[in-house]
């Protein structure tokens, strides 16, 4: 491989990581709602199986009967909905890694309007024991891997993780793998380190199950918190697209305190207030809400049981306890996945078919509407909301119908962004896993070490400027005024880095058109304390006219302190651009950003070269003190593999330390049609321990053809 000495500098000390760009999408709430509540329309989804639990899916508007508050309904709206692509699988197969080892590319872009279904995965560490934990970890892992569809959208959620928990929606498994291996035990639990806590001869009469009242007060306190959770999470859920799932695992959520007459009452209905509250947020915003226990088939005796010194009737008395507080504490989840049209999985003791069920639910659903009657469109019109029954029934035998149990005759609303505050628009944008605004944002995360080895994050930011609201200024000169907020959110969703900034665009004359025509790209660092998995957020606003756009993207920072093989991020870019490498510059707007070939936009015309350069760290030397390191190069377009150059020995230019070299290459886009492309570069050491031989970076680009102008037009995915 020859490159240009211009290019290589230009791509050399440059640390980056891979770009998961968002699509530009106007939200449209209202055809996203599964279920719709206006004056001309009650909508409800449903599925329906028969006597072997299997869906249904060729039933017609006849086969129903609705009622509401018990007076059927004529149906008006009806359709079936599938929600999974039978053509995924073909594509799965087709990106299977080769070799096995090495991991799959990140996935494409995902379009709003791709989005088949959206799943919530709660893990309620406040109600699950020690035991429960390794299964439900194993589970959800299993799930990511080989079940998750390209156009699932899913988030990984601990209900004892406090504020921030609720990580961003995403169809990128390497955020989810890497926040799955922070599930752990919850010492806070309400459950022990066993579902099931030993008893004793020592015991009172009553088989050691009466607890202290403390634990009563404690246990309802963090039942109080999974039910909070919850709610946040359905809030969450509000405004995204698909089928809207939340599974939730947990194997206590007790809505019934038997602490004694008189106190346990009041106790009961403020935890049936709060679960009521908890369905009709659900229902409101058409979550579907499903529970897993994941004890499997219990029996009513453990192990750590010791009853030698114990009476017949107490041990008998020890087995009737058990079985009313295993019943007791599915009490909420049951009543959650009823009132929502979900499934209970209890007594399974296959967890990872248990959520490959309840995900499978919304493989399909029927969506059944009714014009409402003269009472229900007055309260929706007066304000005077009230509550109502819905049931849905299907005439032909044998089959069962779930669906939710009834709604609010309140119209759906989400506040327009006409009416939110500053600080409101800039926290949905932050956590909208899509295109928030007018402005079209693409970010690029780049990793780098400064002069003193601390890491930091270079984010190259490009934007559209044509809703940019631009003021006159003295002597032809013309000015905007953007910010620039970015956050730096940890695997447990907590925000570990903020920056606002604020930059002038001030421009006059052929550079203002160039501006308008191009877009604009800035140059924005986020300190990174220490190694690990983060996802970055951007929002981009003009403070004259409010008008934002957001980004968002997966970034792993490796831990090169302990001298493994790691590489940096990769930068790509045409062979003609002279940008100059991010830690070359200050911060603010970046010179050329018009380009469509730079690191920071990586759009390139068929037929066109790109180039790429990275960083080899802690390569290991053999006795001449030199590397032997191999090479693996793959193209992947839209997920499936066009490319790949085989396993070679790679050759080193460079001299000095090994512990950090720079490696170039280049590569002409011959005969590859219009699309999205990933990159991906496998470097393995084979002088280093098996288990730390191989890295491996990615960056992606896109392909367009040529305009009318004779360039290709700049893509915001």
């Amino acid at each position: 491989m020859h490159l240009d000495r211009r290019t290589v500098v230009m791509l050399m000390c440059v640390m980056a990581l891979i770009q998961t760009a968002q699509p530009f999408q106007q939200n449209d709430p209202a055809k996203d709602l599964v279920i719709r509540v206006n004056v001309e329309l009650v909508q409800v989804d449903a599925t329906v199986t028969n006597s072997k639990d299997e869906p249904v899916t060729d039933l017609k508007a006849e086969d129903f009967l609705i009622l509401q508050d018990g007076k059927p309904q004529e149906i008006t709206n009806f359709s079936f909905i599938r929600t999974r692509d039978a053509k995924v699988d073909t594509v799965l197969k087709k990106a299977t890694p080769k070799p096995a080892n090495v991991p799959p590319p990140p996935p494409p872009p995902i379009k709003r309007e791709k989005v088949r279904r959206t799943i919530a995965l709660v893990v309620d560490d406040l109600g699950l024991s020690y035991e429960s934990m390794g299964p439900v970890r194993h589970a959800i892992q299993k799930w990511i891997e080989e079940e998750m569809q390209p156009n699932d959208l899913v988030a990984l959620v601990m209900t004892g993780g406090g504020e921030g928990a609720l990580q961003q929606f995403t169809n990128d498994r390497r955020l989810l793998s890497a926040a799955v291996n922070r599930i752990q035990y919850n010492v806070a639990s309400r459950v022990g380190v066993t579902s099931l806590s030993g008893v004793s001869g020592s015991s009172s009469s009553s088989g050691g199950f009466e607890r202290p009242n403390s634990k009563q007060e404690r246990d309802l306190i963090y039942t109080t918190f999974t039910l909070q959770s919850v709610q946040d999470v359905v809030n969450g859920l509000k405004r995204l697209p698909g089928r809207k799932d939340l599974i939730l695992f947990s194997e206590s959520l007790k809505i019934m305190f038997e602490d004694g007459p008189g106190v346990s009452q009041g106790r009961d209905l403020r935890m049936k207030e709060l679960l009521q509250k908890t369905v009709d947020l659900a229902n409101k915003w058409a979550v579907v809400v499903h529970s897993i226990d994941p004890r499997g088939t219990m029996g009513l005796m453990s192990a750590e049981d010791n009853f030698s010194e114990m009476e017949a009737t107490d041990i008998s008395a020890v087995s009737g306890q058990r079985s009313t507080q295993l019943t007791n504490s599915r009490d909420g989840m049951s009543q959650l996945a009823q009132e929502t049209g979900g499934l209970l999985m209890m007594n399974r003791n296959n967890i990872d078919k248990a959520l490959e069920k309840v995900v499978d639910e919304g493989d399909g659903y029927y969506l059944i509407g009714y014009q409402p009657d003269e009472q229900t469109v007055s309260e929706m019109r007066t304000g005077n909301a009230k509550y109502h029954n819905i049931q849905l029934r299907v005439k032909k035998s044998g089959l069962h119908v779930r669906t939710r149990s009834r709604f609010f005759s309140t119209p759906e609303s989400i506040s327009p962004p006409d009416i939110m505050s500053r600080q409101e628009r800039i926290e949905d944008a932050m956590g909208s896993p899509f295109s928030a605004g007018a402005l079209r944002v693409r970010l690029t995360a780049l990793f780098s070490e400064t002069k003193k080895d601390q890491p930091c994050i270079n984010a190259l930011l490009h934007f559209s400027t044509h809703q940019l609201a631009f003021t006159d200024e003295p002597d032809g000169w013309r000015k905007a005024v953007v910010e620039v907020v970015a956050g730096l959110y940890d695997i447990n969703g907590q925000q570990v880095e903020f920056a606002d900034k604020q930059w002038s665009l001030t421009v006059k004359s052929k550079s203002y058109d160039k501006l308008k025509k191009n877009g604009a790209s800035f140059l924005v660092r986020l300190p990174v304390k220490e190694p690990g998995a983060y996802q970055m957020r951007l929002v981009v606003r003009d403070t004259r006219n409010g008008e934002l756009g957001n980004a968002s993207q997966f970034v792993e920072i490796p831990d090169v302190r302990k001298n493994k093989l790691a590489l940096s991020g990769i930068v790509l870019a045409s062979d003609q651009s002279n940008a100059k490498a991010p830690e070359d510059q200050v911060e603010g707007m970046m010179e050329d950003s018009g380009s469509n070939g730079t690191a920071a936009v990586r759009v390139f015309e068929p037929g066109s070269s790109i180039s790429w350069a990275y960083q080899i760290l802690n390569a290991k030397n053999d006795k001449d003190e030199k590397p032997k390191l191999q090479l693996q190069l793959r193209l992947f377009h839209e997920g499936a593999e066009v490319y790949e150059r085989k396993l070679a020995e790679m050759p080193i230019a460079a001299k000095g330390n090994s512990k950090r070299m720079i490696a170039a290459d280049q590569l002409k886009l011959v005969q590859l049609p219009p699309g999205y492309y990933v990159l991906q570069v496998a470097i393995t050491d084979t002088l280093a321990e098996e288990k730390d031989q191989m890295a491996v970076q990615s960056i992606d680009f896109e392909v367009q053809k040529m305009t009318v102008a004779g360039k290709p037009a700049p893509s915001f995915r």
